[in-house]
């Protein structure tokens, strides 16, 4: 999946909005318990994310932890903003 990072709008209406704490482990991905999914990030020309769905709820080697508070704008095409930032799925 392809993003593209702007400025957040000074008004939205949001789908659903959720905290989570985002596990960084040392095998490369980012696990988001509440949503069940784990994501990993590559950069280059185009800032791009692949993200699947998980079924463990434990995990080893967390790196890092972030508590952040998603908020879901649209799923088709994928918008949400995190932290601050807003994503654009393209």
């Amino acid at each position: 999946m392809l993003l593209k990072r702007q400025e957040p709008p000074s008004s939205y209406k949001e789908l659903s909005s959720y905290e989570t704490t985002l596990l960084w482990c040392s095998d490369g991905w980012v696990y988001d318990p509440v949503a069940m999914k784990r994501r990993r990030f590559f950069t280059g020309d185009v800032f791009s994310m692949e993200e699947e769905a998980i079924t463990r709820t434990s995990f080893s080697d967390v790196q890092y932890t972030e508590q952040v508070k998603i908020i879901v704008l649209s799923e088709s095409p994928r918008v949400w903003i995190e932290q601050g930032e807003m994503f654009t799925q393209i």
